[in-house]
């Protein structure tokens, strides 16, 4: 009897550790696997890339000719004197933010210079502009866009009529900061993974100011407006 009970203690035992050490060996592969699991098993963490959505962009347009109205300030009765702005340059450059597949925005600076047609009338033109876009879609790697802007520009006039029989100016002209917005459509080409052509075009109008001084009278513009085709180059840059 005591043998046969110790054979059975010893059989009961051994089966024991048989489950422990199998139990074992399958706690150490679990282990195993997590300690020398693939990259491609693992969460791994990604930084999200700081900067990324940058972009830089130079643009160039040509902008036809086109008219102002001149008043003479406080004497609306008089009406206004229409004149033709000769065809010109227009050239900006900024840098913009990729904020989804859709929606962008950037900040530029640009300048024109406006000459009147057969007058001695002419005028430096600088903006700085917050504009927003919504990309429509990529087709083919072209992305057609819409975007409007609002703004600050800075008109500043020269007038070279002179008093008769002498060199003095008959007109100071004058320097005003106005409010400026613009309406854009147009569209992107991509040209490679950074670089996109842009083709579009831009409608601006600057409120109405101040244009010259004469003795005691002021003579103000109704507004600048300028119908724009734009061409330039937008790269990603980090």
């Amino acid at each position: 009897m005591r043998k046969s009970s110790f054979m059975s203690l010893q059989s009961a035992a051994l089966t024991v550790a048989a489950f422990t050490f199998a139990g074992g060996m399958a706690q150490a592969a679990d282990l195993d696997q997590v300690l020398y699991a693939t990259p491609a098993d693992q969460d791994v963490f990604k930084p999200v890339e700081i900067g990324s959505g940058w972009y830089l962009r130079g643009d160039i347009a040509y902008v036809p000719s086109s008219h102002a109205k001149l008043r003479l300030k406080g004497y609306d009765w008089l009406g206004t004197e229409r004149g033709e702005v000769k065809a010109t340059a227009a050239y900006s450059g900024g840098v913009g933010y990729q904020f989804t597949n859709n929606i962008r925005g950037d900040i530029t600076a640009g300048y024109r210079k406006l000459k009147a047609s057969g007058e001695p009338v002419e005028a430096d033109v600088w903006e700085v502009m917050a504009n927003a876009y919504y990309d429509i879609g990529n087709f083919s790697g072209v992305t057609p866009y819409v975007g409007a802007g609002l703004g600050m520009a800075n008109v500043d006039y020269k007038v070279g009529y002179k008093i008769p029989g002498t060199n003095d100016d008959a007109f100071g002209g004058r320097n005003t900061t106005r409010l400026q917005w613009a309406l854009m459509a147009g569209a992107a080409i991509d040209v490679t993974e950074n670089i996109k052509f842009d083709l579009g075009y831009r409608y601006a109008r600057i409120s109405s100011g101040d244009a010259a001084d004469a003795a005691s009278f002021t003579f103000s513009d109704k507004g600048l407006e300028s119908h724009q085709i734009r061409a330039g180059i937008r790269m990603t840059t980090w």
